[in-house]
């Protein structure tokens, strides 16, 4: 799979798109931050940052025990 249809199919699912979103706010946000309000658990929002991650779209760094996106 091209760059262009990893990128378009990790924007395809409603909840990436929802996320990236909020990361192209300008902010760091913590896991516990992104699914706050959510019905989803951290596990599955952090399956989602992986994805959107492989695609190039967002990137975290470590701080002590938390990643932050």
């Amino acid at each position: 799979m091209g760059i262009l249809a990893t990128v378009f199919a990790a924007l395809g699912d409603p909840t990436r798109l929802a996320l990236v979103a909020m990361l192209c706010a300008g902010r760091v946000f913590s896991i516990a931050q992104l699914t706050a309000n959510t019905h989803m658990s951290r596990q599955g929002v952090a399956k989602h940052l992986r994805l959107v991650a492989d695609a190039g779209l967002v990137h975290d760094l470590k701080r002590g025990r938390e990643r932050l996106w």
